[in-house]
């Protein structure tokens, strides 16, 4: 039996109002789901070095997830950053880690479907972007319209030819 050395990257997990349950790591998208690409105003928040080091998956519905998230993402860093304003009465948010990695790799949401109440998110993640000895803890923070139903995140690993 061959031995894992990294623990497996991709998950699919899903989250119905905050609440995050691992499912099925084999879930497809359905057939009749058409995936939207998300445009570039929806990003809330990138960074190539933030402080949460472990890959993580998360819907944020609540002004107080928000603070809690933000205040763990970036509120331990010697500057001051403002956590941006978000209205939880239009949007949810997506929080994307991809843990650990060499710096210039990253894990985005580059589009969203929905099929009957499941939103599927779709979540790229790269590596072998940049020749750099030091690591990044890249995230991404996305605002989605707000539903109800639940979150699955649809994992695609991507290689040098993806980078940004």
């Amino acid at each position: 039996m061959r031995k894992l050395t990294r623990p497996l990257l991709t998950v699919t997990l899903m989250a119905q109002l905050g609440c995050q349950t691992a499912i099925d790591t084999h879930s497809t998208l359905p057939t009749s789901v058409t995936m939207h690409a998300l445009d570039a105003a929806a990003t809330v928040w990138l960074d190539d070095v933030s402080q949460i080091s472990d890959s993580l998956r998360a819907v944020i519905t609540h002004e107080s997830e928000w603070n809690k998230m933000w205040t763990r993402a970036e509120g331990s860093r010697g500057e001051s950053v403002s956590m941006p304003d978000v209205d939880f009465g239009r949007f949810y948010l997506l929080v994307v880690a991809a843990g650990t990695v060499d710096l210039g790799d990253w894990a985005r949401v580059e589009a969203i479907g929905m099929h009957e109440s499941i939103l599927h998110a779709s979540v790229v993640s790269t590596r072998g972007c940049a020749p750099f000895i030091s690591d990044g803890t890249p995230l991404h923070i996305v605002r989605v319209p707000h539903f109800d139903g639940q979150v699955v995140f649809l994992e695609s690993k991507a290689g040098p030819d993806k980078c940004t």
